[in-house]
């Protein structure tokens, strides 16, 4: 039997794939004993993770021994941060779906993950509830409210300069090119009309009652904010198409809306334009009308 070859099925009758299922290797020992010895299978697995060599792997692949009590072994299901036997900090692997960080049981900080991807934490003294931990690099939202005077009128002169006034419901007496000086970078994502009257106007058939809008920004802020209907002083961002008005409005009292991105930088003065008509939009009591104007931003 001892020259017998691995591969002599009469000899080696079965094939293990557990080490731990053989009960002894023979061997000759030169350390802490000397001579002949023996090593059961089991025993080799806990002398190999004991001594596993945690500071010389160059894989990028962090061996874990198991049932030790060093750094770096897992044992009760923890991962051992600290040092040597001692060990206490841990990264815990217990608890589904999150992650524990601390001293040992005795002061865990639990990491979480949210419904909506936000990281959750808590400590050893909320064990029953989370806290949620203030993201970064996030954004805020809010609305901004203005109105656009005597929309369907064809005529532009300076007191009707035919961009949206921000001081609603001043917008009557806001002459000479109403607009918005900027404070901070911002993002337009949404931009939202409503006709505002007792009754909607009747426009004329297309082109002549059509009105476009459009977003920009003064080319120069030092200039005149008055653009004569974006034709001085004025950068056009974004043409918002789906505000168009036309004659497939006429009598009602339109509600429309524009999603897009339509970026500005602090500094800048912000101009939101609409068109004059060809021909006048008419009706009782609206030929003059006013536009309701929100925009949603978004902003660091």
């Amino acid at each position: 039997m001892a020259n017998a070859k691995i591969s002599d099925t009469s000899v080696f009758l079965n094939t293990i794939t557990d080490i731990t299922q053989i009960d002894g290797f023979a061997a000759y020992a030169t350390a802490s004993a000397t001579g002949n010895a023996a090593m059961s299978g089991s025993a080799m697995v806990t002398s190999l993770e004991a001594n596993l060599d945690l500071a010389n792997f160059t894989t990028g692949i962090l061996p874990v021994p198991r049932g030790g009590t060093g750094v770096g072994t897992l044992a009760d299901g923890h991962i051992l941060l600290g040092s040597g036997a001692n060990a206490i900090s841990t990264l815990d692997l217990t608890t589904k779906g999150s992650i524990v960080v601390g001293d040992g049981a005795t002061d865990p900080i639990a990491l979480g993950v949210g419904a909506n991807g936000d990281v959750l934490t808590a400590d050893s003294a909320e064990a029953s509830g989370l806290k949620w931990a203030t993201p970064s690099g996030g954004t805020s939202k809010g609305i901004i409210n203005g109105a656009a005077d005597e929309v369907g009128a064809s005529s532009t002169a300076v007191s009707n300069p035919k961009q949206v006034s921000w001081s609603y419901p001043t917008v009557s007496s806001s002459a000479y090119g109403p607009c918005m000086a900027v404070p901070i970078d911002m993002t337009i994502t949404n931009i939202s009309i409503k006709w505002q009257n007792t009754n909607g106007p009747t426009i004329p058939a297309d082109p002549a009652g059509v009105v476009d809008w459009s977003i920009g920004k003064l080319t120069n802020t030092s200039d005149a904010s008055d653009t004569q209907n974006g034709t001085v002083n004025y950068t056009n961002i974004a043409n918002l198409t789906t505000l168009t008005v036309n004659n497939s409005d006429s009598g009602t009292n339109f509600f429309k809306s524009w999603s897009g991105t339509a970026a500005f930088s602090a500094g800048d003065i912000l101009v939101l334009l609409h068109s004059n008509p060809a021909s006048s939009w008419t009706g009782t009591g609206v030929s003059t009308g006013d536009v309701v104007v929100s925009m949603a931003v978004e902003y660091p």
